[in-house]
């Protein structure tokens, strides 16, 4: 009985100390939408450094300069180009995988996971379309 209490303490201790350094998505206190069955945080460009990685997020910012659309050669026979569009919104930097025709000023919602050192974008949102990586 010793050696399993002993056990327990010491797995609590780990959970608390890793806890301390990844915190779980439990632990962050903002309001969320589902998008696809999954779970994204709505915040605000401010907040969005405090965000730990790997997180899906709501973000709705202005664009702040043009968006870069990049074609990249691949090895793969059917697929010629792979196309990455590369954005600024409200100080946030932004990839997405695809073409995104919109323009700087234009005012959009990203719903994406916050990675390193950009935020990966999955849909797009402006007044007038939709985009979003299937």
């Amino acid at each position: 009985m010793s050696e399993e209490n002993t056990r327990k303490q010491v797995s609590e201790v780990i959970r608390e100390k890793v806890k301390k350094i990844l915190p779980s998505w439990e632990d962050l206190e903002y309001p969320y939408e589902y998008l696809n069955a999954h779970k994204y945080y709505i915040v605000k460009p401010e907040e969005y450094d405090a965000i730990p990685e790997g997180i899906n997020l709501k973000v709705e910012g202005i664009i702040e300069e043009k968006p870069v659309i990049k074609h990249t050669k691949t090895n793969v026979l059917l697929l010629r180009y792979f196309v990455e569009t590369y954005l600024t919104v409200s100080g946030i930097k932004i990839k997405h995988k695809g073409p995104v025709f919109i323009r700087k000023g234009e005012k959009v919602t990203i719903w994406g996971r916050k990675q390193t050192p950009r935020f990966d974008a999955k849909r797009i949102e402006t007044d007038d379309i939709i985009i979003q990586v299937l």
